[in-house]
């Protein structure tokens, strides 16, 4: 994983001829998102230091491609696509990638509640100054006042990109796959469930709703080689994600 990390941000696509800045790459972070984990750059969690990085550069990278986002200060939320190179349907935001872009800092929150502490590093200290001018490099206790207004600054930004969804659904609450990069109306498939999943999620975690643990905490080191083999252990059936009643 870390072959994909160019020093400043997660290159997704090393090969195709566009920057990499790209949407996959915070899906990983909360794909990967273990709640009993610390801020570990080896698993990309959402907390770590190079996660937060990349997650400013992803965003970053639309605030001067979509007309939408057009006069929306540095550390305020903005409508978020798959990548600043898109074409597909003239490219346009997407509601899922948006959600996503608030998902991951949700799940930050938790860890660093979880944690104790908030630790600013020299790479992620560009995220952290857009949002908390005062932000500079250390390790901050929950019993301080800085923990305190960190966690108040990064849950107000990811809620502006929750109200950014909110602004650009339908009426009735529909969520389509895409809103106009200058209209903001909804593009492309109606009711995609992924958009709908990406809510319920976010939610979620905002809400401290967490899935089960997958191991990350005993995955941080990377072997120099990979080989096949077996593992004996105790097997269990799957836990059901917990989520809104049918």
């Amino acid at each position: 994983m870390q072959s994909f990390w160019t020093g400043s941000y997660i290159n997704a696509n090393t090969g195709g001829g566009r920057s990499g800045k790209d949407a996959n790459t915070v899906l990983a972070s909360i794909h990967t998102f273990d709640p009993e984990a610390g801020c570990d750059d080896t698993t990309f969690q959402p907390c770590s230091p190079r996660a937060l990085a990349n997650h400013k550069v992803y965003t970053d990278s639309f605030r001067s491609v979509y007309a939408i986002n057009s006069g929306i200060p540095q550390g305020a939320a903005v409508s978020a696509g798959r990548y600043p190179e898109d074409v597909y349907y003239n490219g346009n935001p997407w509601f899922l990638t948006t959600l996503a872009a608030a998902e991951q800092l949700y799940d930050a929150i938790y860890q660093w509640k979880k944690i104790g502490s908030i630790s600013i590093t020299s790479t992620s200290l560009a995220f952290f100054k857009d949002i908390y001018s005062s932000a500079a490099v250390g390790t901050y206790a929950s019993s301080t006042s800085t923990f305190t207004d960190i966690i108040n600054a990064v849950k107000t930004y990811a809620d502006g990109y929750v109200s950014i969804v909110q602004a650009h659904a339908m009426n009735n609450g529909s969520l389509s796959e895409q809103f106009d990069k200058s209209s903001g109306l909804s593009l492309s498939a109606r009711d995609l469930t992924w958009s709908y999943a990406a809510f319920l999620t976010a939610n979620m975690r905002r809400n401290g709703v967490v899935p089960a643990p997958w191991g990350a905490a005993s995955a941080n080191s990377v072997p120099s080689s990979c080989s096949m083999g077996s593992a004996t252990g105790t097997y269990s059936t799957a836990t059901a994600p917990p989520g809104p009643a049918r």
